[in-house]
């Protein structure tokens, strides 16, 4: 749990401030590029791989072959487009070479994971748990000697260059441990089998798309739509990084929801009380995260970052609201992927991708980066409005009337007790965690939710 925020925070944090904005700026809209088609890579394959495999093990020996074989021609699919697209762009030289290496970790990332649906269906979770974190630990190391040992001087290309060691040694490792549990052997590609699991993947895979379309597009945005893109690319990127760190535990929290939500369906009482435990849980730590980081966010940038700290923490200041409505999205968007109600999920996905494109391109051209912050908010905040109404109307949820009025009271008493911490001579960062401490107090005490509501979570999974 710790290694992804030493990454975002430690790691990817200082080697920004080493590259400067400009060129952090134009690496994270190579690396956004690089996600755009990675739902090509997989198609599902890896989740019917487990299925089957979990079923019956001893098909393992031809489904590696035969998942390889496909992945295979799926990478050189995703390779193409994605370099049309850098042309297409206008792209240089350097950034489509650059551009080749984030394309080759997406396709080890993919490979990685479908071998870990292999470990995972023979049952091996403790070795699955390893190889969840082993590329990133060797990143970790490798990066830490690049930034910090002064062995060579810095440049973000070795940086991108150790990413991709990190993972060609994971997808190594990972290969030998599968293929001492089974030999594979040769076999044939059936294309029937191929377009039967294609046809049944492409849902999901749409839904994957537009879902990386309106969470990436956009910093591709703000590089290609401004003068001084890269630039100002590189500040927004300096206040996602926030944000991204604080949805972490949201993130965790969806993950370990989904099996509890799977399992509740046909018990609509249950689920119905389970929704509303997770559901102020997470209203309630949003809310404090977002609201000290909302006083706090001078402070915050200028003792994360070396330059534009002043433009950075205003952005960060808008765009540190939309991390509500995301952490709401992680519940619902959850509960409708239980439920497996495609169509809602990619009615909802398909929306988000226009408004994003929509309001980014009005409000870039007007307010740069601050306008990318806007059309997050304006983004999240309705996605998470439709999520929340289809999921009352399918699943028959009824939210806590009572305990909503007491958030709102809470959330007056928030903003009240954030103001006063302000003026406190203490120095910041004991103000910010006095906040959120009193802020989980003042939501007990109101009694929105309570330590028995995370027991009855953690009984529940």
């Amino acid at each position: 749990m710790l290694i992804k925020p030493f990454w975002v925070l430690g790691i990817d944090r200082s080697v920004q401030n080493l590259a400067g904005t400009i060129q952090y700026g134009n690496y994270i809209s190579l690396f956004n590029l690089s996600l755009l088609f990675h739902f090509l890579l997989d198609l599902g394959l890896s989740t019917y791989n487990n299925r089957q495999v979990t079923l019956n093990f001893s098909i393992i020996r031809k489904s590696i072959r035969y998942i390889i074989a496909i992945k295979s021609v799926l990478a050189v699919i995703y390779f193409g487009l994605t370099s049309l697209l850098a042309a297409y762009l206008s792209y240089r030289y350097n950034d489509i070479f650059m551009l080749s290496f984030f394309m080759l970790n997406q396709i080890l990332i993919s490979y990685i994971f479908f071998q870990r649906s292999n470990i995972s269906a023979i049952h091996l979770f403790k070795t699955d748990a390893v190889f969840s974190v082993l590329d990133k630990l060797i990143m970790i190391v490798l990066s830490s000697l690049l930034i910090w040992g002064h062995f060579i001087e810095f440049q973000l290309k070795y940086f991108v260059y150790t990413q991709t060691i990190a993972y060609a040694i994971s997808a190594i490792i990972i290969s030998i441990v599968v293929y001492s549990k089974s030999k594979p052997k040769e076999t044939s590609v059936y294309k029937s089998e191929t377009k039967g699991l294609i046809k049944n993947s492409l849902p999901y895979a749409f839904m994957v798309l537009l879902m990386t379309i309106y969470m990436r597009l956009d910093i591709l945005l703000l590089t290609h739509l401004l003068p001084n893109g890269e630039m100002y690319a590189g500040i927004y990127a300096q206040s996602y990084r926030i944000l991204e760190a604080a949805s972490m535990f949201s993130i965790l929290f969806a993950h370990w929801l989904l099996p509890i939500f799977t399992r509740l369906l046909s018990d609509s009482k249950n689920l119905n009380s389970i929704i509303n435990l997770s559901f102020f849980v997470l209203l309630i730590f949003s809310t404090i995260i977002t609201f000290g980081v909302f006083f706090y966010h001078q402070e915050i940038m200028h003792r994360l970052y070396q330059n534009q700290t002043n433009e950075s923490a205003q952005i960060l200041s808008l765009l540190i609201f939309s991390f509500i409505p995301i952490s709401i999205n992680y519940i619902f968007g959850t509960l409708l992927t239980a439920g497996g109600k495609m169509k809602i999920l990619l009615l909802v996905s398909f929306f988000g991708v226009l408004i994003s494109i929509a309001s980014n391109i009005i409000l870039i051209r007007r307010l740069q980066g601050l306008g990318t912050a806007l059309a997050a908010n304006i983004l999240y905040y309705t996605i998470a409005f439709f999520q929340i109404y289809f999921s009352i109307k399918t699943f028959h949820i009824k939210l806590n009337t009572k305990k909503v009025k007491r958030y709102f009271i809470f959330l007056l008493l928030i903003i009240f007790l954030g103001i006063i911490l302000k003026s406190s001579p203490l120095v910041w960062i004991i103000n910010f965690c006095i906040f959120v401490m009193l802020g989980i107090l003042l939501a007990m005490a109101l009694n929105i939710f309570s330590i028995k509501n995370i027991v009855l979570l953690i009984k529940e999974k």
